[in-house]
């Protein structure tokens, strides 16, 4: 136990989830890579310093197999479910990120890090999610930001 939290505190950054081991981090003033957030109506209390890059999940529908723009993630509250099986009840499912999703925002996340900027970042993509928070949750992303490769391979989700 005493290892995952000395790795923790000699890392340039954790890559990881929203589940508490991934908040050690930032009580050695270390950045996190957050991947698989489904919890778009709960931004706010993601949106930090220590989490500057995120990548999300994406929902689709079981009957049609496409994929659920954000907007109607939010307005249906997809997100606000705790248990798959209530979202398959409904007919929704939720798709985990891809490895090529983490591995191009591990890049930016390390881009971030050690050159300290943002890699290719897109201020229109990344705008149009936050009118998306800002429509629905009154809360855009102010610190944190969605990885851009995420947000250029999926921008049909911002619709």
């Amino acid at each position: 136990d005493f290892l995952d939290i000395f790795l923790i505190s000699n890392c340039n950054f954790l890559i990881g989830d929203s589940s508490g081991m991934s908040m050690a981090p930032m009580i050695f003033r270390k950045k996190s890579l957050y991947t698989n957030i489904s919890e778009l109506h709960s931004m706010s209390f993601i949106d930090s310093f220590y989490k500057p890059i995120i990548v999300l999940k994406k929902f689709k529908s079981l009957k049609t197999g496409e994929y659920i723009p954000y907007s109607l993630v939010l307005e249906k509250r997809l997100s606000e479910l705790d248990n798959i099986y209530e979202l398959n009840n409904i007919g929704y499912d939720i798709e985990d990120s891809t490895e090529d999703e983490i591995l191009n925002a591990t890049k930016e996340m390390d881009h971030l890090v050690n050159k300290d900027g943002y890699l290719n970042f897109d201020k229109k993509l990344e705008k149009k999610f936050n009118d998306i928070l800002l429509k629905h949750n009154k809360y855009p992303l102010k610190e944190s930001k969605i990885s851009n490769f995420f947000l250029k391979k999926n921008s049909f989700l911002l619709e």
